[in-house]
């Protein structure tokens, strides 16, 4: 995608093909376990084996039990030219009997809100922001592993490089923080 800055510099917008963009290796709020043959998904575990389980529910009441957490959603995941993750499973893709299954869990301990919130029990407002803190996450792992990641290269009239920045979850450059890295702001997008 190209756009013109109001300065009259091109901004070109490219997909991020490197794998440092992994959100799971920042800081979190939330934990994934997932359990996949083929991929290695979600966050490092040692004290989770699918096979230690005989359903999902045996092994949401063990994380319950191990991990006091504060919410927790089923991990549903869709492969078919490409893998998408989300915790609904009736929503397409995930309702697909083929390609879409459970392959783990995303959670938050209640640890968690006691230390970033400074609060003494867990009231249904702050329930509600651990929810949306991990469908965000949650989100932003998708966009990961979809290839929704993006960067840009800035150049001058003279086409030469003056700025360029990686890492930006989503294409669009007025929603995923590419404006605070430009020289100008966006003129109009150049189709073609």
């Amino acid at each position: 995608m190209l756009y013109t800055l109001k300065n009259g510099n091109i901004l070109e917008v490219l997909q991020d093909e490197s794998r440092e963009a992994d959100p799971r290796k920042w800081d979190n709020m939330t934990r994934m376990l997932c359990f996949h043959g083929k991929y290695k998904l979600g966050d490092q575990h040692l004290f989770y084996r699918q096979s230690d389980y005989n359903s999902w529910e045996a092994m949401k009441a063990d994380i319950i039990k191990r991990e006091n957490p504060a919410v927790i959603k089923p991990l549903y995941m869709y492969d078919h030219s490409g893998i998408s993750i989300g915790t609904n499973n009736t929503t397409y893709p995930f309702d697909c009997q083929w390609d879409a299954g459970q392959i783990g869990y995303v959670f938050i301990t209640k640890a968690v809100p006691y230390v970033e919130y400074n609060c003494k029990r867990i009231t249904a407002k702050i329930r509600v922001k651990l929810e949306g803190i991990l469908e965000d996450e949650v989100k932003l792992y998708n966009q990961y592993l979809s290839g929704d990641v993006y960067g840009f290269i800035e150049k001058d009239a003279e086409g030469v490089e003056v700025n360029s920045c990686w890492g930006f979850y989503g294409s669009d450059p007025k929603e995923n923080g590419m404006l605070e890295h430009l020289s100008s702001e966006i003129g109009y997008k150049i189709f073609g």
